[in-house]
Order: structure tokens, then C-alpha cells, then sequence
């Protein structure tokens, strides 16, 4: 299955990045719009980003990450990120907005491999957001442009027995030391896609409407119980009503510019806990700020590579009657 729809394609998408503004709309098949926030995707995190990215735990996925706003934000504090979308130019935009990879202070220490990779040795400790250090055995992935059949395991990556524990004395990584490693990176790629160290990643966000890729929420959370550490964390941007529905839309520009049509789903908080409780998630947090709606959902303790079972069509649409233009954007 496809996820990447019409967010992949040059217009409107791409057109509505390079002008830095919209408007530009989710269009449902009865002519409901939905507008999108391209001005403050474009623009630099604002104080309820920030807010959600206090939050974060270990190395964070940005999921539809599209400009880069999130991204940039979490490599000004240090912490590891990979931004994941399906748009070359959301992509391209991110990555102008990240520094270079870091040079090593050693002269003769290897640098990261020519598509990002960082090299043997290379991964580092993931900090917290508020400049305190992690707990032990909490490691960086490496963030690979394109993974292997059998991703490279970052070498301070221990055995997860010892990691859980953190008795591992090799996990650490000290300032000073000499390695270097590209700490915020973004990919063109689905996240149903593979991804580097999978089952690694501490933190995936969902926000800006994020919960809606793939038209199949309890789909893409069992796709992030793959992704994630057990006992990882998602912080999901939910609708400020309570609905619960999936759809069909195309993107839409005000010059009658159209994309190709693609599933998508909206839900409010009320429901994306129900669905995820459902999957074995727990809720651990929920709150508003500045108009904005959010969810902090724990994985389940034990990990799991099997594939999830089949999913029957769910919820039948609960619609919105008329958008306000202050409602959160639905997302990349």
C-alpha cells in the first residue's frame, strides 16, 4: 500500500512550501475544507511546540515532519532526531534548516559515512530536553539515510537486558571524547517504510494532524509499537472536536490546483484514546494549549515483530459542519 498520495507530488504541496504560505486545503469529496497551516509549518517552533518537545525522551521520530520546524527545534537542544516525510521538498526544506554534521575533534577520527550514516563508535547519549542527562543505556540510533537488510547497531547500543538495567558502562558517551555523529537528519520515506534501528527510537510525534497518515490510525500506532523502545512514547496532535473519521481528500490551493485523492483520518482526543487503549497503549497525558489539543500515549512494555492482524473498516464519519479557520492542521 502506498502512503505517500499527493503530499509526494510538486503541487500544491511543494508549491505552498516554497511561497512559505497557503492557503491550502484538505478537500473531502463533498467539498469540505480543511484548511492548512503552511505559514506556522514554515516558521520557526512556537511556544506550545516547544511545550511538546519538553516532553520528549530519547531519540525522537518526527513523523510527516514536512518543512522542518520540529526537526530544527530538537537539533538546537542537542537531542537526536529523524525527520521522516514523503515530500522531496518538505525534505529538502528541513534538511537547509539543520547544521552541518558535526567534524570530529580528533584529526584522525573517522567522520559519518557520505550518505549520513554515523561511523563505528559514533553514537552518543541522548540528552534530555532541558540539558540534564538521560538515563542510562538511553542511546542515540544512527541515522541512517537508507537502511540495510540488517541495520548497523550503534556501537554504545548495549544488550537490552544490560540497557534496561543501565549497568552498561559503555553506553555512555562523554564530552571530549572525539566521536562525532550526525544527530538530526530527514529522510524522504513512509514510516510504513523500513526504518534505521527500529525498535530504538524513544519518542514518535504525530502532531499537526499526523495521526491521520494512512487514512488508519490503529494501523500506524501498531506500525510505532514496532518502531519504538518498549514502553516508548507518542505525542499525537488530536482534532479540538470530537470526531473520529476516515476519509478520502485531496490537497487543494486557492488557484484550483488539485493533487491526487488519499486516505486520511481525523480524530479528537476522546477517540484517539479509545483506539489506542484498544492496542495495548496507555494514556498517559492529555492537555490544550493555544487552541491545540494533544496525547501522550506509552507503549506496551513487551516488543513485538509480528505482524498485526487484519483491521476491519472502523468508524463511520462523524463530520465537522463548517472548519474554523483556528482549528489545528491536518499534516503531511
Amino acid at each position: 500500500m502506498r502512503h505517500g498520495g499527493a503530499w509526494a507530488g510538486d503541487e500544491p504541496y511543494a508549491g505552498a512550501l516554497r511561497a512559505g504560505r497557503g492557503p491550502l486545503f484538505l478537500r473531502r469529496a463533498d467539498g469540505w475544507l480543511l484548511p492548512l497551516e503552511v505559514e506556522r509549518w514554515c516558521a520557526n517552533a512556537d511556544a506550545v511546540d516547544l511545550d511538546v518537545l519538553d516532553r520528549c525522551e530519547g531519540a525522537v521520530l518526527d513523523v510527516g515532519c514536512g518543512p522542518g520546524r520540529l526537526v530544527a527545534a530538537l537539533a538546537a537542544r542537542g537531542r537526536p532526531v529523524l525527520g521522516l516525510d514523503v515530500s522531496e521538498a518538505a525534505v529538502a526544506h528541513t534538511l537547509r534548516r539543520l547544521p552541518s554534521a558535526p567534524r570530529p575533534a580528533n584529526a584522525g577520527a573517522p567522520g559519518p559515512d557520505a550518505d549520513g550514516t554515523p561511523p563505528p563508535g559514533g553514537a552518543a547519549r541522548a540528552g534530555r530536553a532541558d540539558g540534564r542527562p538521560s538515563p542510562p543505556g538511553t542511546a542515540i540510533p544512527a541515522l541512517a539515510r537508507t537502511p540495510s537488510a540488517s541495520p548497523r547497531p550503534p556501537a554504545a547500543v548495549s544488550h537490552p537486558a544490560r540497557r534496561a538495567t543501565g549497568t552498561d558502562p559503555g553506553a555512555a558517551h562523554r564530552p571530549g571524547d572525539g566521536r562525532a555523529t550526525r544527530a538530526a537528519h530527514a529522510v524522504c520515506r513512509s514510516v510504513f517504510s523500513p526504518l534505521p534501528d527500529e525498535g530504538r527510537w524513544g519518542t514518535a510525534l504525530l502532531l499537526d494532524g499526523n495521526i491521520g497518515i494512512g487514512g488508519d490510525p490503529g494501523a500506524l500506532l501498531d506500525r510505532l509499537a514496532r518502531v519504538l523502545v518498549p514502553g516508548g512514547l507518542v505525542l499525537a496532535e488530536t482534532a479540538p472536536v470530537d470526531v473520529d473519521e476516515r476519509l478520502t481528500v485531496r490537497l487543494t490551493d486557492a488557484g484550483g490546483g488539485t493533487g491526487r485523492p488519499f486516505p486520511w483520518a481525523r480524530l479528537g482526543t476522546p477517540a484517539l484514546v479509545r483506539r489506542a487503549v484498544f492496542a495495548g497503549w496507555r494514556a498517559d497525558a492529555q492537555w490544550s494549549a493555544g487552541g491545540r489539543c494533544f496525547v501522550a500515549l506509552r507503549a506496551r512494555h513487551t516488543s513485538t515483530t509480528a505482524e498485526p492482524p487484519k483491521r476491519a473498516a472502523l468508524i463511520s464519519s462523524q463530520r465537522v459542519a463548517k472548519p474554523s479557520a483556528g482549528s489545528p492542521a491536518a499534516s503531511r
